[in-house]
């Protein structure tokens, strides 16, 4: 987990996305990599999210493992799925 925070897991320190591990309701604020990030919308148990910004074509990185590539700029706290990844191939 990063900084203290008990509703994050982000294994590795070059990941740019994160797990919710207890529900994150929208408007709360999460401590990530020692920036604190306003919640634009909930993301439930294990459902994943942005760390920080993330451009589109960048990889998307979790566990320390490139898990596919950002189709549009993602902001920070925002979840990651189909609609604005794609796979890694």
């Amino acid at each position: 987990m990063t900084d203290g925070e008990s509703r994050i897991l982000q294994l590795a320190p070059g990941d740019n996305v994160a797990v919710a591990i207890r529900e994150i309701e929208a408007g709360d604020v999460v401590r990530i990599g020692g920036r604190d990030i306003a919640m634009p919308q909930t993301v439930v148990v294990g459902h994943k999210f942005a760390a920080r910004r993330i451009e589109a074509g960048e990889t998307i990185v979790k566990y320390g493992t490139p898990i596919g590539r950002a189709t549009v700029d993602i902001a920070a706290g925002e979840s990651l799925h189909a609609h604005n990844t794609t796979d890694h191939t």
